[in-house]
């Protein structure tokens, strides 16, 4: 999805369904959660659109206990 973005710039969610060829509502919930970890942003004609060339995520998990 992020790299279709960075590919076609901004396109409404329905725009971005039809090319990803995915339903429109997974398409709208997984926009907006990407939109809570601010991975996709919307521009001033309600367009969604990722504003990085890259996104680096550095998880930390935890340490495994011995059994």
């Amino acid at each position: 999805m992020l790299a279709t973005l960075r590919e076609h710039c901004a396109m409404s969610i329905a725009e971005l369904a039809r090319t990803l060829q995915r339903d429109y509502k997974n398409v709208h919930n997984d926009v907006e959660r990407l939109m809570e970890w601010l991975a996709i942003e919307r521009d001033a004609q309600g367009k969604v659109f990722t504003p990085y060339s890259e996104i680096v995520v550095d998880v930390h998990l935890p340490q495994q206990r011995a059994a």
